[in-house]
């Protein structure tokens, strides 16, 4: 991880862009603790995909909690056939 202040990321924007394309994770120091993280768009993708997944594993968790819990509506065929007319 590279650490670098706002005011050197105007002066050196293209060895910044470099060192993220690379893979490496870049932080942008800003006051208060209100920093930045440049990162290479694949790997923000992969992030975002991993978060997306893990999303949808709980809920089938929480839908295999409530089908154990017998919280379900059964159909029969005919019914869910009718349903969609």
């Amino acid at each position: 991880m590279t650490v670098i202040k706002t005011a050197n990321l105007r002066t050196d924007f293209k060895r910044v862009a470099e060192i993220a394309n690379s893979g490496e994770v870049i932080v942008i120091s800003r006051p208060l603790n209100k920093n930045l993280v440049v990162i290479r768009e694949q790997d923000y993708k992969d992030l975002t995909k991993a978060a997306r997944n893990g999303e949808y594993v709980r809920s089938l968790e929480e839908s295999y909690r409530q089908y154990e819990a017998g919280n379900v509506v059964v159909k029969t065929i005919d019914e869910l056939e009718a349903m969609a007319q």
